[in-house]
């Protein structure tokens, strides 16, 4: 089996260093550590091995230590383990097995009444220093600063002015809380990450090293390749397969983006361009089930709507997304006029493709059945990967050996790193806003500056969304931002999954939003672009993640009517179809201010008739903006047919 070479060690794009390989018999434990977590939780999910606390403890005991030994401690540090990491390791080591061997006695005292013994006391200040410091080695010191600005809260409460005045966390009693107590560093956070995220990440890594990747970006481009701006659709196509298992921005950018991003410059796309359509598909990997990255599964978790509903609900609003990506790249593509994908390639047959890729679709199939049935997502994601692995094992070019699978355990926890140290810390976080009460004040505020508006309280949510994303990973910005704000959006009237819904897709834009925009950063290094213009770029183009979160408070996109909700759906593209017209000025041909005056307000009459849940009003502005589009597309095509003859009279 022919597979393309691996990189040796994943690169961190949030702080620009890499993993490092340890030498030596540290390098053995290390890698042997890796391949091991995954196993053990793919047994937990079998066995139902160990409680709930210790699991996440033991989850920790793995990925923290890690972190000191593969990531250095600064730039001059690279290419060797220092003394000061190996002594964070074995303190990371000695804080989480503590709670493992204390279990039965940290189960049985009585939660803020039993005194916190001096040895609590010192594991729980180690287990905050710990993953403190590993959030700076793999995040950069923002989520760290972010962390300890809410420490300082809870310990200086009576200091604080106005609403978010508190009496106060005692030192101890902080620390009981955030080590000693589940509501703590060992939360439902930790949790997802400790059982069925890390057997996603695990599902998705099998697929991509498996070769599956290889054979869905051939169909991709069998599919899209011939279509007017193919290798732009073909972006979107590819990010929409890969999303559906990566559940990663950045990754379905590397994967489809180093073959999708040469192709459309070769074709005619800027730099830029390029860059800002693939960063804006490989966004849409995140709100694509049936993964949806780890938000998805925090989100069910904190609401307790079932995982399965979450993502029946996600799909129409995904295809909304993509849809109007889709028709930005075919405006854009037909005013440039730039055809096929590589003129004069010989075509690949659709159907042998198809056949190809069809055994690795059963797994997924596999996974929605038994969510279905109610199969817990932990049970349902393990059973999903063996299948993976069986029928992966059909076909030559997708079967993995022994080593190979050796390595994809090691892979996955690598590629978890990361995202461990981001929930642990946003668990310290989220233990802080329980303690203090903060998420009540947050809500009250929010509630009396809206003054009864929902559409007010949309925008702080929003600015409050960017603003904390920024600087935040994804999943941590959701979670934050979820627990404060998500009360108050119920407050004023939204259910709660679509108050988490909106949140979730709000925390999405931080990726792509500058001044700090991983995922247009690494698509911008692979076109060679200008990241901050690749930016802004990718923001106009993906401002369905702003738009569609309308819809989900206003429309009956989430209604649970399925008539209604597909009503709604095909209204909002239509209103998504409107936008990259009047923005580029491109129908049938170029448009005048006239024209792109009449399909703007063609689009607003769309706009309207999603927000409306009587019918009357509903076909009214729907009508409307049809008769308005109507006139545009006459006048196009009018002005198109009578090009020629205009032409030849002024030849004359």
């Amino acid at each position: 089996m022919n597979r393309e070479p691996e990189q040796t060690v994943p690169s961190d794009a949030a702080t620009g260093l890499e993993q490092q390989e340890p030498a030596g018999w540290l390098g053995v434990v290390v890698r042997w550590a890796a391949i091991l977590l995954p196993v053990l939780t793919v047994v937990v999910a079998f066995t139902g091995w160990f409680d709930t606390m210790t699991r996440r403890a033991g989850h920790l005991a793995f990925t923290i230590p890690m972190i000191f030994l593969v990531y250095p401690i600064g730039r001059a540090a690279v290419g060797r383990v220092r003394w000061v990491d190996g002594t964070l390791a074995l303190a990371a080591l000695a804080s989480f097995l503590w709670i493992i061997v204390q279990r039965d006695r940290i189960m049985w005292r009585l939660v803020y009444v039993d005194p916190v013994g001096w040895l609590d006391l010192t594991f729980g200040i180690g287990a905050i220093a710990v993953v403190l410091e590993a959030t700076r080695r793999t995040l950069g010191w923002t989520l760290v600063i972010f962390a300890a600005v809410f420490i300082a809260y809870a310990l200086t409460g009576p200091m604080m002015p106005g609403v978010f005045e508190h009496k106060g966390v005692p030192f101890s009693l902080l620390i009981e809380h955030l080590y000693l107590v589940p509501e703590g560093l060992f939360n439902m956070v930790t949790g997802v990450m400790a059982t069925y995220l890390l057997v996603f990440l695990l599902f998705g890594t099998i697929l991509r090293l498996g070769g599956g990747e290889r054979i869905f970006t051939d169909l991709t481009l069998i599919v899209a390749g011939r279509w007017t701006g193919g290798p732009a659709k073909a972006a979107v196509i590819g990010s929409t397969l890969m999303g559906m298992v990566s559940g990663s921005t950045i990754a379905n950018v590397v994967t489809t983006g180093a073959i999708t991003i040469p192709l459309m410059k070769r074709n005619g796309f800027k730099p830029h361009e390029a860059a800002a359509i693939e960063t804006a598909a490989g966004t849409g990997g995140a709100i694509t089930p049936p993964v949806m990255g780890a938000g998805v599964f925090i989100m069910a978790e904190i609401t307790g709507v079932p995982l399965l509903k979450i993502l029946a609900y996600s799909i129409l609003p995904a295809l909304l997304y993509f849809f109007s990506i889709w028709i930005y790249v075919d405006v854009k593509a037909r005013k440039r006029g730039i055809s096929v994908l590589i003129t004069g390639a010989p075509p690949r047959p659709l159907i042998p493709t198809v056949l190809r890729a069809a055994h690795l679709l059963a797994p997924l199939v596999i996974l929605i059945y038994m969510l279905i049935r109610d199969f817990s997502p932990f049970y349902a994601s393990s059973i999903a990967v063996l299948a993976l692995l069986a029928t992966g094992a059909l076909r030559a070019e997708t079967r993995m050996r022994p080593r190979e699978l050796l390595r994809a355990l090691e892979v996955t926890t690598r590629d978890a790193l990361m995202l461990s140290a981001t929930t642990a810390i946003a668990a310290l976080v989220v233990g802080v806003i329980s303690v203090t009460g903060l998420m009540l004040k947050v809500t009250a505020t929010m509630v009396a500056m809206a003054d009864g508006s929902l559409f007010v309280g949309l925008v702080i949510l929003a600015v409050i969304s960017a603003v904390v994303g920024m600087g935040l990973p994804i999943t941590s910005s959701y979670i934050i931002v979820s627990t404060l704000g998500a009360p108050a959006l119920t407050e004023l009237g939204l259910s709660l999954l679509a108050a988490h819904l909106i949140i979730f897709w709000f925390s999405q834009s931080a990726t792509i939003t500058p001044p700090v925009c991983m995922t247009a950063f690494v698509a911008a290094q692979i076109a060679g672009a200008p990241p901050m213009r690749t930016g802004w770029e990718a923001l106009s183009i993906a401002k369905a993640l702003y738009l569609v979160p309308l819809m989900f408070a206003y429309s009956n996109l989430l209604s649970g009517q399925w008539t209604a909700m597909l009503f709604d759906a095909t209204a909002g593209m239509l209103w998504l179809a409107v936008f990259p017209v009047v923005a580029e000025g491109y129908y049938f041909g170029r448009m005048g201010a006239a024209a792109r005056l009449v399909a703007a307000a063609a689009g607003v009459a769309f706009f309207m008739s999603t927000f409306s849940l009587d019918l009357a009003p509903t076909l009214t502005w729907l009508t409307a903006g049809l008769v308005l589009m109507g006139a545009v597309t006459t006048w196009q095509l009018k002005r198109r047919n009578s090009a020629p003859t205009i032409s030849s009279a002024v030849s004359r």
